[in-house]
C-alpha cells in the first residue's frame, strides 16, 4: 500500500531543484502554451503542464499540432455497447453468419446486451491494430440464450480467423451472467488482432458445444497488467468513459512530432540527480527520448537522458545516460513493447555511479568515471530530443526530476506512488 501521507512534493522540501509533472491533475493542464485555456476533458491537446514541485519549471509546446493529448482510454475496443455496429463483423468460415436476435436487457437494466444464435462455424468479431506481442486480457459477460441455448462459449484473440491453440478460452454456459476472461499474447508478428466469439475451433471446424443462442455484454480488451481495471465503455476513440476515479490519466505522445519543453532548469548547484517516469512504451522502433536535459545529453556536460530502447541497439528495453564531463550509458533490456514501467534513473557524478531501475528491479549500473562538475542549467525536453527527433511513442503518467541524491526509501515511495497512479498491480 502507498505510504501514508506520501506526496512527491516532499522531495523538494529542502529547496532541491527540479520539476514534477502529473497529468492526472487536470488543474495543471492547459490547451495553449500560454496557460490561458484549461484542459477540461480527455482527448484535448496539452500545450502547457504546470510544475507541481514549486520550482515553476512549467513545460509547454507552442505548435498546436505537436502537442500530446490527455487520455484515459484503456479498453482497445470500440462500440462496446453497440454490437450491431459494423465494426463488429458477423460471419462464418463456410458462409452464413450468426443470427442477430436484437438487444436484450443487461444486468444493469440497460439494453446494451445482444443476443446471437450461432450456427456451425460462425462468429462475431472485432479487428483492430496494435503492436505485435501484446500481453492482453479479453473479457466479456455472457449467458446462454433463453431459446435453443448454447452450452458453451469460446472467446479468442488472435491474428487469424481460427481459434489457434493457446489463443482460445472455452467456458460452460448457464442462464446466469458470468464474466469470461481470456488472457495471453494477443498477436504474433502481425499488425492486427481479433477479439472473437463463436463456434470455430483450432482447425477451423465447428465446435458443437457453442452452437445455439448466446447473450453478450460489456466486451473489453486491455493490456494484461491493466486487467484489474473496471469495464470501460468506448464508443469511439474520443468518446469513452474517462472517469478519473476508475481509469488512469496520461499524456499520449504519437511518436511523430509530439513534445514538450521547459526553459532552462538550473541544476548547477548539484552533482546528484534522480529521475522517475511512469510510462507505457507502445513500440520498440528506433530510439525514443522520454526525457532529456539539454539539447543533446550525449555531448553536453552535466546532462542526462531517459529513453525507450536499448540506447545504440534499439533493442526492447530502456536506456539511460547521466554524468558530468563524462556520461556513461546505461542499457536496460526488458520485455518487448507494449510495456508499462515505472522507471528510475539515479546518478552521482562525484561518486561515479548511475543506476537504472524498471518496476523496482535494477536493470543497469554504471560505475566508470562520470567526469567532473555539476549538472547543467538547460531545458528539459519531454517526449523528444529538442522537439525535433527521437519522438516517444507511448503514454506518460508521471515525470519527476529531482536535482539531489535520493535515499532508497524515497526512491521506493515515489515508485509506488507512480505505480498506483498507473493502476498497476
Amino acid at each position: 500500500m502507498k505510504k501514508a501521507g506520501f506526496n512527491p512534493r516532499t522531495l523538494f522540501a529542502a529547496s532541491e531543484p527540479g520539476a514534477w509533472y502529473d497529468p492526472s491533475d487536470m488543474s495543471t493542464l492547459f490547451q495553449d502554451s500560454a496557460g490561458t485555456v484549461p484542459v477540461t476533458a480527455a482527448e484535448q491537446g496539452v500545450g502547457r503542464i504546470l510544475d507541481k514541485s514549486g520550482r515553476g519549471n512549467h513545460a509547454s509546446q507552442d505548435t498546436s499540432t505537436n502537442r500530446p493529448v490527455l487520455s484515459a482510454r484503456v479498453n482497445l475496443l470500440t462500440k462496446t455497447e453497440e454490437f450491431v455496429d459494423a465494426v463488429w463483423s458477423k460471419a462464418g468460415t463456410t458462409g452464413g453468419a450468426p443470427t442477430d436476435g436484437g438487444s436484450i436487457t443487461a444486468p444493469d437494466g440497460t439494453s446494451t446486451a445482444r443476443l446471437y444464435t450461432f450456427s456451425a462455424s460462425t462468429f462475431v468479431r472485432q479487428e483492430l491494430a496494435f503492436p505485435p506481442g501484446l500481453q492482453g486480457s479479453a473479457k466479456v459477460y455472457v449467458r446462454a440464450g433463453l431459446v435453443s441455448p448454447a452450452t458453451a462459449v469460446r472467446i479468442t484473440s488472435n491474428n487469424t480467423k481460427n481459434w489457434s491453440t493457446g489463443f482460445s478460452t472455452k467456458a460452460a454456459l448457464t442462464r446466469e451472467w458470468q464474466l469470461v476472461t481470456h488472457s495471453g499474447v494477443l498477436q504474433t508478428g502481425s499488425a492486427r488482432v481479433f477479439l472473437m466469439f463463436g463456434t470455430v475451433d483450432a482447425s477451423g471446424a465447428n465446435d458443437a458445444d457453442c452452437v445455439g443462442s448466446i447473450e453478450l455484454w460489456h466486451p473489453s480488451l486491455v493490456p494484461a497488467d491493466q486487467a484489474s481495471l473496471p469495464y470501460q465503455r468506448v464508443n469511439t476513440a474520443t468518446d469513452y468513459d474517462a472517469d478519473p476515479a476508475k481509469f488512469p490519466a496520461y499524456l499520449r505522445f504519437d511518436g511523430v512530432n509530439d513534445a514538450l519543453q521547459t526553459g532552462n532548469i538550473d541544476f548547477t548547484s548539484t552533482d546528484k540527480m534522480t529521475v522517475w517516469a511512469g510510462v507505457t512504451k507502445l513500440s520498440d522502433a528506433g530510439l525514443q527520448m522520454m526525457a532529456e536535459l539539454s539539447m543533446n545529453a550525449g555531448s553536453t556536460s552535466g546532462s542526462f537522458w531517459l529513453l525507450g530502447g536499448d540506447n545504440n541497439t534499439g533493442a526492447p528495453g530502456w536506456g539511460g545516460l547521466s554524468g558530468g564531463t563524462t556520461r556513461p550509458l546505461l542499457r536496460g533490456v526488458d520485455s518487448a513493447a507494449p510495456i508499462n514501467s515505472v522507471l528510475t534513473l539515479a546518478s552521482d557524478i562525484s561518486g561515479s555511479v548511475s543506476s537504472l531501475r524498471s518496476n523496482g528491479a535494477l536493470k543497469a549500473t554504471a560505475t566508470s568515471t562520470h567526469g567532473t562538475g555539476s549538472f547543467a542549467s538547460a531545458p528539459l525536453y519531454i517526449g523528444s530530443r529538442a522537439g525535433t527527433t527521437n519522438f516517444f511513442n507511448g503514454r506518460l503518467y508521471s515525470l519527476i526530476v529531482r536535482g539531489a541524491q535520493s535515499s532508497l526509501s524515497q526512491i521506493e515511495a515515489t515508485e509506488l506512488h507512480i505505480k498506483q497512479k498507473m493502476r498497476l498491480p
